[in-house]
């Protein structure tokens, strides 16, 4: 969906309840829409008008590529069981008493905000199609199942204005996923292709006839044939979190940037979580706040709507000095609480441990979160870049596997490694990274040059003997950000990718006398020569 396109039309649906039963897909597919479109042009008292313009309509529709979706956030409900009759009554005489009952499950999920959905569709042609389809949108009287009622109306912007207005909407925003690997969090969904329409058409009326009857009159037999299912097409979508990057700046004089110490990334990470907690909690919502940004009293499910605050150590050149100057706020696409709100609630704000007031004069020093106009550092965190299938980790990862103590042999030092193998791997479970790990590595000892020790990090309510060093070689290529381990809410556990040629920091105790050409590496190890001015 770039600028480059013309038009696009919005469609925006409105559920009557916040409770929906559509289950099977999450956000609803484009394919569903445009059943339902369908379903209200083309039935009840439309039926008797001339089909021709809608068909062209429609024609027009199943041909545009994939929409942007919005959809609101929700949780899953708990599937009720009950039991009916078999359907097939006629070989117990009809006798209800003599009837099977199987059971059956009826599956739903709550809508946490206002139960509405938006489909973004991108055109250059076809202005006359898209105000028809408008039009027909209004028909709509469903989405989801039967009971579901919903009404739809639909909008004609213009392309430019798409991310002004996904902007304005609530919830996740899932997007066409050119790469095919459906992002970290999404998958496939069905979509409307050329023949769609015409298949629909042709399930509806092939319904109408699916038992047919055969032998004579009063003994005939029935037989049921099932329609052919309608056409669409699977695409890959992504579902990615809201993000938002900030500077951390020294307030007043020229602004620049505040270095903070990269073994104190915990402090940092509760620091700006409790600045976002103590603005958004309201006496009404203070439970859920509490849930979402501290995950105090969050289980289950519920942590994977945990907004994340990750203070971000300066990397992508070898002798960058790894302290603190950014902070990575990402808000899950089913958090009940806004992204912007979330925004708001640390822009501007003054880090509490770093603020120092002059006595004498009353002026008020230290560090302030500032919106960041700038992100394209994170890609030396894996975001918006290539996938990689080696990380190493800039802050040490949190597992239950305590390091050795004193001197051990080789036996003991094998089992160790093995152990602390089998924590990453859980670790990455527990993180939602399903990812083949065909290598991994633990140490105490940093990958950076200018790192620091896993035991040389406020290891908050972990011991410090928790902590190491991790890298991890994928089977396969993976995007990031990757953050594992028991601390990854507290900033523990961050990694980066490694492209080309890099060597590990105890290797590094000649490096002043290497030569420049065996020093450098590649261009991705030096960042692109993208370095910070202030680093």
């Amino acid at each position: 969906m770039t600028s480059s396109m013309g038009r696009a039309i919005v469609i925006e649906i409105r559920l009557l309840q916040q409770q929906w039963h559509g289950v099977g897909d999450w956000p609803p597919s484009p394919f569903r829409l445009f059943q339902a479109l369908i379903a209200g042009a083309y039935g009840g008292r439309w039926r008797a008008e001339d089909n021709s313009k809608k068909d062209a309509a429609f024609r027009w529709l199943e041909s545009l590529q994939p929409p942007i979706i919005v959809a609101p956030p929700k949780y899953d409900l708990r599937a009720v069981p009950y039991f009916v009759p078999n359907n097939d009554a006629d070989g117990f005489g009809n006798d209800p008493r003599r009837l099977e009952r199987v059971a059956k499950s009826s599956a739903s999920v709550r809508i946490d905000a206002e139960p509405y959905f938006a489909y973004l569709w991108s055109f250059d042609e076809g202005e006359a199609e898209a105000v028809r389809i408008a039009g027909l949108s209004k028909r709509l009287h469903t989405f989801g199942r039967g009971i579901d009622a919903a009404f739809a109306q639909a909008e004609i912007i213009d392309a430019a204005e798409i991310e002004e207005r996904l902007a304005g909407y609530r919830g996740g925003k899932s997007r066409p996923n050119a790469s095919g690997d459906g992002g970290a969090i999404g998958g496939t969904v069905p979509c409307p292709m050329g023949g769609s329409l015409e298949s629909l058409k042709t399930r509806f009326a092939l319904s109408a006839r699916r038992f047919s009857y055969e032998g004579p009159q009063g003994k005939n037999k029935s037989y049921f044939i099932q329609p052919p299912k309608a056409v669409s097409r699977l695409v890959a979508y992504s579902l990615p979190p809201s993000r938002f990057l900030f500077d951390l700046r020294i307030l007043g004089g020229d602004h620049r940037f505040y270095a903070i110490p990269v073994e104190k990334v915990a402090s940092v990470a509760k620091c700006v979580r409790n600045l976002a907690y103590e603005r958004l909690k309201l006496p009404s919502y203070e439970a859920m706040v509490e849930k979402v940004i501290v995950g105090r009293t969050a289980t289950g499910r519920e942590m994977l709507r945990r907004v994340r605050f990750t203070p971000l150590p300066t990397i992508g050149h070898r002798y960058a000095d790894p302290s603190i100057r950014r902070v990575l706020l990402e808000v899950p696409p089913d958090s009940p609480i806004s992204a912007s709100d979330i925004s708001w609630a640390i822009s501007g704000q003054l880090l509490p441990d770093f603020v120092d007031v002059d006595v004498e004069t009353g002026e008020v020093s230290g560090v302030q979160l500032v919106l960041s106009t700038e992100d394209s550092m994170l890609r030396h965190y894996g975001i918006n870049a290539a996938a990689a299938r080696l990380w190493r980790s800039v802050t040490p990862v949190v597992l239950p596997t305590p390091r050795l103590r004193g001197r051990a042999n080789g036996s003991a030092r094998a089992a160790f490694q093995a152990r602390a193998a089998g924590a990453v791997v859980d670790a990455l479970r527990h993180a939602g990274v399903w990812a083949a790990a065909r290598e991994i590595r633990v140490q105490k000892e940093p990958f950076h040059l200018r790192g620091s020790c896993a035991n040389a990090f406020d290891s908050d309510r972990f011991g410090p003997g928790r902590l190491h060093h991790v890298e991890i070689d994928f089977v396969e290529p993976i995007t990031g950000p990757l953050i594992v381990g028991d601390g990854r809410w507290l900033g523990l556990g961050l990694m980066r990718p490694v492209r080309g040629k890099m060597t590990e920091v105890h290797e590094e105790a000649n490096v002043e006398t290497m030569s420049q050409s065996e020093d450098e590496g590649s261009a991705d190890d030096l960042g692109d020569g993208d370095v910070d001015d202030d680093e």
